[in-house]
């Protein structure tokens, strides 16, 4: 007589089972997973109706049953340290609702609804932001208006009849702030111009964002303001770079198909770095400061080219190995060199340059340094 009760069993218990699996469950999405810089009026935390999109929650329910008095809540913590709050109303979530999200600003706005006539919505009871709880925070904000660097987490809690559904994402802020230029070059309008020996001439530059852009312009004429420059239409637009160094093409195409206008020897020229940053109103741009530098033919250079590139190999040295270089440029005294011999070839002063350049965009450890002596 028992078995003929073991399939109702294992019926009752399948039932069961499927009930349990189909209550509502609660999900949260950081829309923009690396965002650098958050404001703290794109959360909109105090319902000021100034928001941007910054998170995605989604509420399910596959059940057949409507379950009554329940109620949503949403964290920030900053560093593990709370920073603010939100909380609903009371609410229903409808039988057989399936699948409905809601972005931060339709939250806020009293705009998540969850029946398709509308009559059914999740609404914002009171919102609250921490600032005292953490050291210097508000005193940041006010500053900046955006939320200061470290680790968020968003954390969502959804509780009813049915018990708990909680998740969460998170985001680090980093806040990019600077971005300086190496070389070549110096500031424009200080009255300083450095010479560069090619072409095809290599930029460097240093920040402490994931983006940036470089762009050159030809300097028109003596009294151009920079902000003209600005305004002009660039020799080349690199396309966008994660590193800090690039090279001028030869030519092809920049950023957006643009073609590159050759650089011409004889002319100054202009460059900057854009740093782009993500931020939760969209991408905004730091630019560098603004240099300048004079590209010179080298064939045309006749007495000064020993000059020259004996100062070139001196800074190279200073860039390997310190001050120690002082030393070997005053053993140096006037002497220029005439010729230049790398691994048994000749080579020209604009080769050296490029050499150099990419040994500057390299770790390189001196592990053992002679200088000839003798009669040249």
């Amino acid at each position: 007589m028992m078995k003929k009760y073991v399939p109702f069993l294992v019926f009752i218990i399948a039932v069961l089972i499927t009930h349990l699996g189909a209550q509502p469950t609660l999900d949260i999405r950081i829309t923009d997973p690396n965002p650098e810089v958050i404001y703290v009026a794109d959360l909109d935390i105090m319902q000021l109706a100034s928001g941007n999109e910054f998170f995605e929650i989604a509420l399910s329910n596959f059940d057949d049953q409507a379950y009554v008095d329940c109620k949503l809540t949403l964290s920030f913590y900053k560093d593990q340290q709370l920073l603010a709050r939100i909380e609903s109303d009371e609410f229903t979530i409808p039988a057989l609702m399936g699948r409905r999200s809601a972005n931060n600003v339709e939250l806020m706005q009293d705009e998540f609804y969850l029946s398709q006539d509308q009559s059914q919505s999740i609404d914002v009871h009171e919102s609250n932001i921490f600032t005292n709880e953490i050291d210097n925070l508000e005193r940041d904000i006010l500053s900046s208006g955006k939320l200061p660097m470290g680790h968020y987490e968003l954390v969502g809690v959804l509780i009813g009849t049915f018990g708990t559904s909680e998740t969460s994402d998170f985001f680090d802020i980093t806040n990019p702030s600077f971005v300086e230029l190496i070389a070549p070059g110096a500031e424009a309008g200080s009255g300083f111009k450095e010479e560069v020996y090619t072409e095809f001439p290599i930029f460097q530059w240093n920040g402490n964002g994931s983006e940036y852009q470089v762009v050159v312009f030809e300097k028109k004429f003596s009294l151009q303001s920079l902000d003209n420059v600005l305004n002009m239409t660039p020799n080349w637009k690199s396309e966008i770079l994660e590193n800090y160094s690039v090279q001028y093409p030869p030519g092809g195409t920049g950023e957006g198909g643009s073609m590159v206008i050759p650089l011409e020897f004889g002319k100054t020229y202009y460059w900057m770095v854009k740093m782009l940053v993500q931020t939760s109103a969209g991408i905004e741009t730091i630019n560098s400061e603004i240099w300048e530098f004079q590209l010179v033919d080298p064939v045309n250079l006749g007495d000064q080219q020993g000059a020259i590139t004996r100062n070139m190999l001196i800074e190279f040295l200073r860039d390997l190995i310190g001050d120690k270089a002082d030393e070997l440029a005053k053993q140096l005294g006037d002497y220029n060199v005439k010729s230049i011999n790398v691994n048994g070839q000749d080579m020209s002063i604009e080769d050296l340059y490029l050499l150099i350049n990419e040994y500057r965009l390299k770790d390189v450890e001196v592990v053992d340094l002679i200088l000839p002596t003798g009669s040249y």
